[in-house]
């Protein structure tokens, strides 16, 4: 049986699902840092893995020496990284990987014409993109990210990411709470700022329905944007099985970030049959959320245009024309793009050396 090592920085709820379907066809090891205060995943929520989970502390020497050692003896067919700014990894894939295996770099990093981008793919393309031999990528802009940082067509694989399979459970849509859904770090680069403000006129301005509510679930400094406003509920961080029991039973999905490389989030919204708003920088908005079919993109850090789509969408929810409920069936349309099933076969092209797009034999 092949052997495949896994260099991640935090474990999270839908790369477990992966690594599960995954584990059902090699032997998988993954290394992954212990649980971050922003995002404090329950260990226990991974107690059912069929995968073997070492958790690392990458500042301990002690630790990170006696894993080198060990890996050294440790021959894997293929190794996932996560990104190339790790030392640990870095030092890892360099000096106790020595021996021939297919290496690959997993990264969500989007491509934009900026002066940083263009000095990190250049970067990339002397340097780093010669430690592997593909790469692994969210979408489509980070596609184009891989391309300029040296990686040729044939060694670029899109679908880095996808909800766990948890997330598609739904529940008929006259069952369903009156809500719009946030879900992230409480932070300036996820649009706190713009979704409170926005939210605040829809309140105050008595745009919408009295029996809608905006449930907030994460945690973060900017939490006080949200404590005592009218129609809104701070729940704090939850498990994964717990967020998508609340996507389940939800409408609309709002990702009003600033900045944000990928966006689990939406793919587990689609899965579930929410309607989508979300900000035009969004990476997995580009292939998961279409305005006037399944959703509303809209500019990143404008309120108006948020507090605009938020206000359309509700006012679909009618029980005559039942056009919200319609944009919730083509979200789940939008989300078979991805699934753990369909990640662990990439992996396994990867693993076999064929081309990006190539069927399994």
């Amino acid at each position: 049986m092949a052997t495949i090592l896994v260099l991640w920085s935090h474990h999270s709820g839908y790369l477990h699902g992966c690594l599960q379907e995954l584990a059902r066809y090699v032997e998988v090891t993954a290394l992954f840092f212990e649980p971050a205060e922003s995002a404090p995943f329950a260990k226990d929520f991974f107690g059912d893995a069929i995968y073997n989970i070492i958790w690392i502390n990458p500042v301990d020497l002690s630790v990170t020496e006696s894993i080198s050692a060990n890996l050294s003896l440790f021959q894997p067919d293929l190794c996932l990284c996560s990104g190339w700014h790790h030392r640990f990894y870095m030092h890892l894939l360099s000096q106790s990987l020595k021996h021939r295996c297919i290496r690959v770099l997993c990264f969500d990093w989007q491509w934009a014409p900026t002066f940083r981008n263009y000095l990190k793919a250049a970067f990339g393309s002397l340097f780093r993109s010669r430690m592997f031999d593909a790469c692994f990528v969210a979408g489509e802009r980070q596609y184009q990210f891989a391309r300029r940082a040296g990686f040729p067509s044939s060694a670029i694989y899109q679908g880095l990411y996808s909800a766990s399979v948890v997330s598609s459970q739904s529940i008929p849509w006259g069952e369903r709470r009156n809500r719009v859904v946030f879900v992230g770090r409480l932070v300036e680069s996820k649009g706190c700022r713009q979704l409170a403000a926005a939210w605040s006129q829809l309140q105050t301005q008595r745009i919408i329905p009295a029996a809608w509510s905006l449930d907030v679930f994460g945690v973060g400094p900017l939490e006080s944007l949200f404590i005592g406003m009218q129609g809104c509920q701070v729940h704090g961080f939850r498990q994964p099985d717990e967020i998508a029991e609340v996507l389940a039973s939800s409408k609309i999905l709002c990702a009003p970030s600033l900045e944000e490389p990928w966006g689990v989030q939406i793919h587990e919204a689609t899965l579930a049959g929410l309607a989508v708003v979300a900000t035009d920088v969004c990476g997995s908005a580009v292939h998961l959320v279409r305005s006037g079919f399944n959703g509303e993109i809209v500019s990143r850090g404008d309120a108006v245009s948020l507090l605009s789509a938020l206000s359309r969408l509700i006012q679909l929810d009618e029980p005559v024309s039942s056009a919200l409920e319609e944009y919730g069936s083509c979200s789940k349309l939008l989300s078979r793009q991805f699934s753990p099933v369909i990640w662990a076969n990439t992996v396994m092209r990867i693993l076999s050396g064929s081309a990006p797009g190539a069927a399994i034999k």
